[in-house]
């Protein structure tokens, strides 16, 4: 149950990070900015799983684990 609440949780964090690249309050991984492209969904899912990967190899514990 609690990983499918992180996962919930990362999801949500992906979704609100799509939509900050589209308004292009944030660039994209590659510094270029999004502003105004669709679709973005797959690149913010990208960029939080690149983040949790490394949060993780960095020893960072996410949620109550």
């Amino acid at each position: 149950v609690e990983e499918l609440e992180r996962g919930f949780e990362l999801k949500r964090v992906a979704a609100e990070l799509s939509q900050a690249l589209q308004r292009g309050d944030v660039p994209g991984n590659d510094g270029v900015s999004r502003k105004g492209q669709r679709n973005l969904s797959a690149l913010a899912t990208n960029m939080v799983r690149e983040l949790t990967l490394l949060l993780r190899r960095r020893g960072v514990v996410l949620g109550d684990a």
